[in-house]
């Protein structure tokens, strides 16, 4: 595999972004949408939140224990000095979101759907 990561084009910013009945981890930076830094990633409801690099898992938030949390800051630092393809896997029941890591504390929304419910 190539050490050469190959950039998705991020998604603009929607009229509406996170999960219709709550807030969620994102900002705005101009029309571009990424993910908070503080955004926590906890063992999750039927699909958890997942790291992947260049297409292989990383890390699933299944992994923690029930009083554990990781930020995406620590994953950040875990990640920062590994070149590949980084993404963020959410999947919530009314939205589902991909971020691909495309610099330093730089995830960016590259997919979005419906989620799984």
């Amino acid at each position: 595999m190539s050490n050469k990561t190959i950039y998705l084009k991020p998604l603009k910013k929607l009229k509406h972004f996170g999960c219709l009945n709550c807030s969620w981890g994102e900002l705005a930076e101009g029309r571009i949408l990424k993910v908070r830094m503080d955004y926590t990633m906890e063992p999750g409801f039927l699909v958890p939140d997942r790291i992947t690099r260049d297409g292989k898992a990383f890390f699933d938030a299944n992994e923690l224990k029930d009083w554990e949390i990781k930020t995406m800051a620590q994953i950040e630092e875990e990640v920062c000095a590994v070149p590949g393809d980084w993404r963020l896997h959410i999947d919530m029941a009314l939205r589902s979101a991909v971020y691909q890591r495309q610099g330093k504390n730089k995830w960016v929304l590259v997919k979005t759907g419906n989620g799984f419910a």
